[in-house]
C-alpha cells in the first residue's frame, strides 16, 4: 500500500471522530432522539440552549497544564530556544496546542524554516495533518501528512498533499474540494524537497498512545441527556405560554380556510394542521350524531375528513368513519 493511500485513509477514516469531538465541545452537537421516525421528524427544527458542562471538563484539565521550564545542556542552546520560543509566541500557542490536544485527542505541531532561515514551529490540525507510524515499532514515526486547499491563479481549488520523512518532503497536489476528498483520490507529484535535519520535522501531541482520544469523550452521553431535558422542557414551557389552539366555524366558504385545499389528497391536508406554540387550527365543522361526538372537515365540493373529539382537560383528535 502506497504511503499517500495510508495517509489519506487515517485522515479520512478520522474525520468525522475529530469533528464530534469538536461539535460536543463548541457545543454544536444534534439532539439524540430514541426513534427513527422523532429524529425524522424533529432533526431540523435547530433549538439552541447552550448549556454546555463538556467544556467543563476540558478546561479544567487544561487550565492545570503548564510548561515549567524548557533548558539544554549549554547556554548558547539555551540561548537559541529562547529566541525561537519568543519568535513564534509559544506563550501563546502552546496553550492552544494543549487544547486541542485534549479536545481531539491528537494535535500536532510542525518545524520548519522559513526562506530566510527563521525557524518556525505551527499548530497543525488532526483533521488535515496525522503521523504513520512503523507497525513493527509504533515509538518510531515512519512519515507524516499534511493537507490543505488553496486556489490558484485560475480561481480552482487545489488540494495540496505533503508527505514529510526524515531525509525529504514530497509535494502532491489535485483539483478539488478539501471537504470531499476520499481515501481513493488521485494525487500528482509537485516536487521533491531535501530535508537537512534528519527528523521527520512533525510532532505528535496526545493524551494516549499511539493515537489520542478525546478528555470529554465519557460526558457525550452525560451532554446528551442534559441537552434532551432542557429542550423538552423549554419547549414544554413555550406550549405552556403560548398554547396550541383551533377555532371551529359552521359556515364559510372554502376560500377562508388556509389549513386545506379543495383539490388535495385528505393526507396532504391534514399535514398543512402544524403542531407549535401560539398555532391556531382554523377549521369548518360540520355535527355527525352518532353514539360519538364527532366533527369533520368539508370543502366546498362536499368531501370531508371526519374526526372523534374528546372533550376533557385536555382535547384530543382520532380519525374515524361518520
Amino acid at each position: 500500500m502506497s504511503d499517500i493511500k495510508l495517509a489519506l485513509d487515517h485522515i479520512v477514516e478520522s474525520r468525522e471522530h475529530y469533528k464530534k469531538a469538536e461539535a460536543y465541545y463548541e457545543g454544536n452537537q444534534e439532539e439524540i432522539f430514541a426513534s427513527r421516525r422523532w429524529n425524522r421528524l424533529f432533526k431540523k427544527d435547530k433549538v439552541d440552549y447552550q448549556f454546555n458542562f463538556v467544556r467543563t471538563v476540558i478546561d479544567s484539565v487544561l487550565n492545570r497544564l503548564e510548561i515549567a521550564s524548557v533548558t539544554a545542556p549549554t547556554e548558547e542552546a539555551n540561548q537559541k530556544i529562547n529566541q525561537y520560543w519568543e519568535q513564534n509566541d509559544l506563550k501563546l500557542d502552546a496553550e492552544e496546542i494543549h487544547r486541542k490536544a485534549l479536545v481531539y485527542g491528537d494535535c500536532y505541531a510542525i518545524v520548519w524554516p522559513e526562506e530566510d532561515g527563521t525557524i518556525t514551529i505551527n499548530y497543525n490540525s488532526p483533521l488535515t495533518t496525522a503521523i504513520i507510524y512503523d507497525p513493527e515499532n509504533p515509538r518510531k514515526k515512519s512519515f507524516a501528512s499534511k493537507l490543505w486547499q488553496s486556489v490558484n491563479a485560475s480561481g480552482q481549488k487545489v488540494i495540496n498533499l505533503n508527505l514529510y520523512y526524515a531525509d525529504r518532503i514530497e509535494k502532491y497536489s489535485m483539483f478539488g474540494e478539501l471537504d470531499n476528498l476520499s481515501a481513493g483520490s488521485n494525487f500528482m507529484p509537485v516536487e521533491v524537497v531535501p530535508n537537512p535535519w534528519n527528523e521527520i520535522p512533525v510532532f505528535h501531541f496526545r493524551t494516549t498512545k499511539q493515537y489520542g482520544r478525546p478528555e470529554h469523550a465519557d460526558a457525550y452521553g452525560p451532554q446528551d441527556a442534559i441537552n434532551k431535558l432542557i429542550v423538552t422542557h423549554m419547549t414544554t414551557v413555550d406550549y405552556q405560554g403560548a398554547p396550541q389552539r383551533y377555532a371551529l366555524s359552521g359556515s364559510g366558504n372554502s376560500a377562508e380556510f388556509e389549513d386545506f385545499e379543495d383539490d388535495a389528497a385528505v393526507e396532504d391536508n391534514i399535514g398543512r394542521l402544524k403542531n407549535g406554540p401560539g398555532q391556531l387550527w382554523y377549521l369548518r365543522v360540520c355535527w355527525c350524531y352518532s353514539s360519538r361526538r364527532s366533527i369533520s372537515w368539508c370543502n366546498s365540493r362536499g368531501t370531508c375528513w371526519c374526526g372523534c373529539v374528546s372533550w376533557s382537560i385536555s382535547w384530543s383528535i382520532s380519525w374515524c368513519n361518520c
